[in-house]
């Protein structure tokens, strides 16, 4: 989109001016700029569970920057679903919420 080309475009200005102060007998020019992705839930809590378009498919999707912690968290809950237990955090995580 236009916000996000602006957005690469400023990033990557403020870089190479930051590689500049820091080598100054060096000439450095980007041939190539890009930028990941990342998006966030509107609560930011990771989307866990079965999505009722996809009944036999498990997600663990938008983890952000507490991957770690949630991809715990997120093979639990679809452990507990696929052996059909109950899982107390399933809930807070799903798609439904």
């Amino acid at each position: 989109t236009f916000f996000r080309t602006i957005q690469i475009n400023q990033k990557s200005r403020s870089l190479v001016k930051m590689f500049n102060e820091k080598f100054p007998d060096k000439t450095f020019k980007p041939d190539y700029k890009w930028a990941g992705t990342f998006a966030s839930t509107k609560d930011g809590l990771p989307f866990i569970g079965i999505h009722k378009k996809y009944p036999h498919a498990f997600f663990a999707l938008g983890f952000g920057g507490n991957g770690i912690t949630f991809s715990l968290i997120a093979s639990e809950i679809i452990t507990d679903l696929f052996h059909k237990a109950k899982n107390p955090h399933a809930e807070l995580f799903s798609f439904q919420r």
